[in-house]
């Protein structure tokens, strides 16, 4: 077994020993083999036999152990493989693993009977096996047909299944790499037979690490922030613990694995979720409390988690932890809109919860008496049914959303009436107002907490920058108005007119300007080329102003606009500003309602479109949509409407979500909500009722980030110190951790020059010479990285940032002003020495042949150790020459294309430097790897032939290089050919020897 020296022994090795310190077993992974019958299998079949071996059940007062028929079927079912893909493949698995497998047993009085075999002992932790191994090879098939093998760094297994896989970097290498690593091996021609078992994948190294589960997608993966003493540092004595190994305690200790496989990964219609650390904990907290109830009412309390924190897969978790902890539970979970309703509604059906939804006042009464364990309903149904049912019973548990609106008032007292007894456990995503955070205590205080600064460190949700647009209006002629004031109030008493100039002046600051309306269109229409390719909302007054700005854009083809409004009222004499007002309202609901039968599939229209579909751009709504809807893609939200307190941090929360691409969110205000952001937030009148620490940083100024573009540009220049042309900076990255410095901070530039570009205004703060530096710079540094990536040949996914630099480029610099890097050629692509010879220098041309040549090497020198290790010697020499000056560019680059052309010749196996009678490539590298060991050539030729025709033999036979048997049988025919041809070796060295003769026939064998 060979390892990256630096990365294993400063990562992989101290926690495979940190492991052991856990309790876990450690299997070799020369061990792991023997345990195999080929690269194929994934389980420990052998483990998980004498697990199974030791069950019982009982049956009438006897009890009994399972047969070894039944154990050998349980076996075969989990081996069975399916052809449904990777996810459902494994929600079937972790059904099993969490409820075991149903098998006929034979009984005592000769009756047979099916019985549960329980694959793990979820009550009882230590009564399960333990064990993890390193560098776990698995077979894949790639779609070329060509039997391949991937390795994972660790997989830990219980009872030997491998539920655990963990991917490590070196420090310095941003672990996105392993990330993406994880999410390939899960691919159909990877090794998605070893991920149907997982459900826990951890990526790290000793500055960051990650978990997820299986399918999880990168910008998914997550932190873990620890809350319980018992499992932070010191570990074992020590308190230096690094990133992943925090992390392992606290995912991979014995109790802690099992309860989250248990109760805290859940599949939610096609994705397998895994719970984040705040939801842990925030319902490890709640359950300590209800549990602790000593014959009275249970104690609930207020769980505030901020949004986009996933509060309702949160709520749904915990409602199937109180049935597992309290069976006779009965669960109410309760909101205050018939979207948010249905939504929660979804979600626990879709988490595999039986949950039924009240339709009416009479169907929640219906179900209360029924016995219907969960229900979801709209708190205004208890209204009228609250002096008509009770339920005393002490385990009900009323599960309380958006609580910042209904934890007071008529509404909840009708739902204490009912539930007298019940434990009341409120749920809200937007902080509590100062004034409202004495009442909470009458139903518990609180729970648990993670607020807006937690959810941005934790990369939960995006931050999000502000700039306040204000379009002023101003009455064209004051004196003409005031006397057609006058004449209109002519007959009205002094008090009377007092009180209509100010009913008025109130108007004339709400109602509708059709050319302001024009103007913020028009604002929107040009700033929105800095959104696309993201989408936006547009909040609004009225209903009136959604349908007029919808009419605006559509007018003058501007943006790809819809609007969303709630039903008029129909009644006569209805006014929503004023009658004119009222009858374009109701004209544009019945062109919508000829297209759409109902309001309901309008509304599910408009939302399906606007997040999955590219006919919406822009979304224009006034009070829907406006809370609780989750659209990940919009990026940006114009707000022309009064918001104040949890109406406006909920409205600004639309634009935070996580979405491939997209880092920041941006909040664009035409009504001075927030207009100056260099005071605390709590300054302001539209959030003056928080507290400071409650909502820090829910939006940030963009001004004041745009002015970062400086340090990030200064930080560039430092880190590039002292050197000249672009040869000098490509020579200076050489070294593969100064380049990934070098990566993170062309990013951070990137990203403060992009925020400069979205606030254009921000601008003037700057002068136009020093905006013509920031654009030089990008355009000189994004194709400086260009330029190390094929220099140094260095396959690395940098996809999440090129787009965005590539887009800065075409967009504030000029088009094809800057290369960016797509993919880069093969070494044995006529192409490769084409774009070699494009490069500037001979050193430059020199390094990228012999970067190249190394990867090559990495690749296949398993094959033929010794030819490759002889190249690395080469390349070496060649370094280490030009460095001490002995030899000079052109010289550098003459040896490395020599270099080049024997390892063409080799690979093409047209290299003339072997006996004539050695002809394939197979035959060579015995020839390379055994010559030291003969006097005689043509003794050696001959024992190569001999030796090639065993492997030529047992190629033959159906995964014949996964097979345990048949590598016993190869290795003891070349045992026997060792002996015959009297090869002198130490008796020490012969086992070594064998194993790397076989490795290399196998290698060679397996890639014809």
């Amino acid at each position: 077994m060979t390892y990256a020296t630096s990365e294993y022994s400063t990562i992989q090795k101290p926690l495979v020993e940190f492991l052991q310190k856990m309790g876990y077993t450690y299997i070799s992974p020369q061990e792991i083999e023997s345990k195999r019958a080929n690269a194929k299998e994934v389980l420990l079949k052998d483990i998980l036999h004498a697990h199974l071996s030791k069950a019982i059940f009982t049956h009438k007062g006897q009890h009994y152990s399972f047969s070894t028929d039944g154990i050998a079927r349980a076996l075969r079912e989990l081996e069975s493989p399916s052809s449904e893909g990777l996810l459902k493949s494994n929600e079937i698995l972790t059904h099993k693993l969490l409820y075991g497998i149903e098998i006929p047993q034979s009984l005592q009085d000769g009756s047979s009977k099916n019985q549960t075999l329980s694959l793990i002992d979820f009550s009882n932790p230590h009564a399960n096996h333990f064990s993890f191994t390193e560098e776990f090879e698995v077979a894949r098939i790639q779609e070329d047909g060509v039997c391949k093998s991937r390795r994972p760094d660790i997989v830990v297994f219980v009872n030997g299944i491998p539920l655990i896989v963990i991917e490590l970097k070196k420090s310095g290498i941003d672990i996105s790499e392993g990330i993406s690593q994880m999410i390939r091996n899960q691919k159909a021609s990877e090794i998605p037979h070893l991920f149907r078992f997982t459900q826990l994948t951890l990526v790290g190294n000793n500055q960051n690490a990650r978990y997820g589960t299986v399918g999880t997608p990168l910008k998914h993966y997550a932190q873990w922030i620890e809350e319980d003493e018992r499992y932070l540092p010191p570990f074992f004595g020590e308190t230096n613990a690094n990133a992943i190994e925090k992390l392992v305690y606290s995912l991979l200790s014995k109790e802690r694995l099992l309860e989250m496989i248990r109760s805290f990964i859940v599949f939610e219609k096609s994705t397998k979720k895994v719970a984040r650390h705040q939801q842990y904990f925030a319902i490890q907290e709640t359950l300590r409390r209800v549990l602790e109830n000593d014959g009275g009412v249970r104690r609930g309390g207020l769980v505030w988690h901020t949004q986009g924190s996933g509060k309702s897969l949160t709520m749904s978790l915990l409602a199937t932890e109180i049935k597992r902890c309290i069976p006779t539970a009965k669960i109410i979970i309760v909101t205050d809109r018939k979207d948010l309703d249905t939504q929660i509604h979804r979600v626990f059906r879709s988490s595999g919860i039986r949950v039924s939804q009240a339709r009416s006042s009479a169907h929640l009464e219906e179900l209360l008496r029924s016995g219907v364990s969960v229900i979801t309903t709209l708190i205004h149904k208890f209204q009228s049914i609250k002096d008509k049912i009770e339920e005393g019973d002490k385990d009900i548990f009323v599960l309380v959303d958006e609580a910042h609106r209904t934890q007071g008032g008529m509404m909840h007292d009708a739902m204490k009436k009912i539930f007298p007894q019940g434990c009341y456990i409120a749920f809200t995503g937007t902080p509590l107002l100062s004034k409202d955070k004495g009442s909470i205590q009458k139903f518990g205080g609180f729970i648990h907490k993670y607020t807006i600064e937690q959810a941005i460190r934790d990369e939960a949700v995006l931050p999000l920058y502000y700039e306040g647009r204000i379009v002023d209006q101003f009455v064209n002629n004051e004196d003409a108005l005031n006397r057609r004031f006058e004449i209109l109030s002519r007959d009205l008493s002094e008090e009377q007119k007092a009180d209509l100039k100010a009913k008025f002046s109130q108007f004339q600051k709400i109602a509708p300007n059709h050319e302001r309306l024009e103007w913020i269109a028009w604002d929107i229409f040009n700033h929105f080329a800095k959104v696309r390719p993201f989408k936006a909302m547009l909040a609004t007054s009225s209903k009136y102003e959604a349908i007029k700005y919808h009419q605006i854009f559509e007018k003058n083809d501007w943006l790809r606009s819809a609007f969303v409004i709630s039903a008029p009222d129909m009644r006569e004499g209805y006014e929503e500003v004023e009658s004119d007002n009222a009858d374009d309202v109701r004209r544009a609901w019945e062109d919508l309602m000829r297209c759409f039968s109902s309001e309901e599939i309008y509304m599910q229209h408009i939302q399906d479109e606007f997040v999955h579909g590219d006919e919406i751009e822009i979304l224009i709504v006034v009070d829907k949509l406006l809370t609780g809807f989750d659209a990940p893609n919009v990026l940006c939200l114009y707000i022309d409407k009064p918001l104040k307190e949890h109406n406006l941090l909920q409205a600004i929360a639309r634009a935070n979500r996580l979405f491939e691409g997209k880092d920041s969110g941006l909040i664009i205000d035409y009504r001075g909500l927030l207009d100056d952001l260099s005071k605390a937030l709590s300054d302001y009148e539209a959030l003056a009722g928080y507290e400071e620490g409650d909502i820090s940083q829910a939006v940030m100024s963009l001004q004041t980030q745009s002015l970062e573009v400086r340090e990030k540009y200064q930080a560039l220049r430092d880190f590039f110190s002292g050197l000249r042309d672009l040869e000098d900076h490509e020579v200076f990255l050489e070294d593969r951790e100064r380049r990934e410095r070098f990566y993170s901070l062309l990013l951070e530039f990137s990203k403060s020059l992009k925020l400069l570009f979205l606030g254009e205004r921000y601008q003037k703060d700057f002068d136009p010479q020093e905006i013509k530096t920031f654009k030089k710079a990008l355009k000189f540094y994004v194709e400086l990285k260009h330029n190390v990536q094929i220099r140094y040949h260095e396959k690395v996914d940098f996809k999440s940032y090129e787009k965005q630099m590539q887009d800065l480029i075409d967009r504030y610099i000029g088009a094809n002003e800057a290369k960016v890097l797509v993919e880069l050629v093969g070494i044995f692509d006529e192409r490769f020495l084409l774009q070699e010879d494009q490069m500037t220098s001979d050193h430059a041309r020199a390094d990228r042949i012999l970067n190249a040549t190394n990867q090559i090497i990495t690749q296949e020198r398993e094959k033929n150790p010794f030819f490759y290790d002889e190249l690395s010697k080469r390349i070496a020499r060649v370094l280490e020459d030009y460095k001490q000056g002995r030899i000079d560019e052109i010289e550098k680059l003459i040896k490395a294309k020599e270099i080049l052309e024997d390892l063409k010749g080799y690979s093409s196996n047209h290299q003339q430097n072997y006996p004539n009678a050695l002809t394939k490539i197979a035959q060579k590298a015995f020839y390379d790897n055994l010559k030291s060991r003969f006097e005689d050539e043509e003794r050696l030729v001959e024992f190569v032939l001999r030796l090639d025709e065993v492997f030529a033999q047992k190629s033959q036979k159906p995964d014949w290089q996964f097979n345990l048997e048949v590598s016993k049988q190869i290795e003891q025919e070349i045992d026997d050919l060792l002996y015959d041809y009297e090869v002198q070796i130490a008796s020490e060295e012969i086992e070594g020897l064998i194993i790397q003769v076989r490795e290399i026939g196998q290698k060679n064998y397996a890639a014809r």
